[in-house]
Formats: structure tokens, C-alpha cells, sequence
């Protein structure tokens, strides 16, 4: 809950027009109120293909069972580079039913949040 409130007092004061366009992201909010959408960009195609990122193998149960989607990872040709300022990988992408809530390339950063969080608590 921490990450959220930290992470709209950050929008706040930094103004919306920075961050990812509401257009951009629609096709990637959660499906239901109860779970979270998760993404990871990959640099190599390699690593799309080969899945090196297995989430079920690097998140806890607890993330897992909040999480639509547990396994969507693209690499750097999904468009996604500009609209979030990409720029290290990997990189993961998480969304509710209704807004973007964090970006981070720390994968202890993504089960802390995902496993501490309730999705229905981060809605508005």
C-alpha cells in the first residue's frame, strides 16, 4: 500500500503529462478488480523466446495468485520502450483494472509489491 500512496503522491508532483498516456496502457489494465497485470520487457529476443523470465519460478505463491498475467514477456520491439521510458531490462510493468502502479527492473521490488498488496485496495 506503501508503493501506491508513494507512487500517486509522485504523479502528484510531477505532473501527469510525464508518465504513460491513458491510451497507451488500456489494453494492458489487470481483466478483474481482484488482480494485478504483470509485464516484463526483455532486451534480447532470445529471452522472449527461451522464456529466461519465468515468473512462476521467481515469484512467490502469493504474487502469483494476484497476478492476470503472470507470463507476458515481450521484448524491445513492443512499442512499449518510449511510452514508459525503457531504458534498462529487465524491465516490469504493473497495472490494476483502472491505472499504471509501478515500474521497476528489481524482481524483489515486483513480489514485495505484488504479495503485499490487495488489488481491490488500489483501486480509486
Amino acid at each position: 500500500m506503501r508503493y501506491v500512496a508513494l507512487l500517486l503522491l509522485i504523479s502528484l508532483l510531477t505532473g501527469c503529462n510525464n508518465g504513460p498516456k491513458e491510451e497507451d496502457i488500456q489494453s494492458l489494465l489487470a481483466p478483474t478488480p481482484d488482480t494485478f497485470s504483470l509485464y516484463v520487457i526483455v532486451e534480447e529476443q532470445e529471452d522472449r523466446e527461451n522464456r529466461d523470465f519465468d515468473l512462476k519460478q521467481i515469484l512467490s505463491e502469493e504474487s502469483l495468485d494476484v497476478t492476470a498475467h503472470g507470463d507476458g514477456v515481450w521484448g524491445v520491439d513492443s512499442g512499449l520502450l518510449e511510452v514508459f521510458d525503457i531504458e534498462e531490462y529487465p524491465t516490469f510493468l504493473i497495472f490494476n483494472q483502472e491505472e499504471f502502479l509501478l515500474q521497476t527492473t528489481n524482481v524483489d521490488e515486483v513480489d514485495q509489491f505484488l504479495s503485499s498488496n490487495d488489488p481491490w485496495d488500489t483501486l480509486e
